[in-house]
């Protein structure tokens, strides 16, 4: 079932701190704690935990492997958690790295960075 956006929707993208972990969280109040000890923070996830985790083992002390996670926000953590909007987060997030990667480097560019890494370069 394809589902319609509301009137008058419109994407925003923030850009800014996401805590991640192991589990889920559906708890309100335990939102509200981390806000409050991290003003920053905009946003908590599971799913980038494992990414965030492998980064952070890569690294070494002469090169930090960093972790950036494009991510599309579909609930607020809390009780109302459900499944209803995370194929269009999935795709606004997908859409949004390609346009990113592609008016970073040109196709050309991309090649040959991606080609040097392969040939540790």
């Amino acid at each position: 079932m394809v589902q319609q956006l509301p009137a008058g929707f419109s994407m925003r993208i923030h850009y800014g701190s996401m805590a991640c972990g192991p589990l889920v969280v559906k708890d309100g109040e335990y939102v509200r704690q981390l806000r409050s000890r991290e003003h920053s923070l905009l946003a908590l996830d599971m799913e980038s935990y494992g990414v965030a985790l492998s980064a952070s083992m890569c690294s070494t002390p002469g090169r930090t492997v960093h972790a950036v996670i494009v991510k599309g926000v579909v609930d607020y953590a809390d009780g109302s958690k459900n499944d209803d909007w995370h194929d269009y987060a999935a795709y606004a997030s997908a859409a949004f790295a390609r346009h990113v990667l592609e008016a970073t480097y040109d196709r050309p560019v991309a090649f040959r960075k991606i080609t040097a890494m392969r040939d540790g370069g």
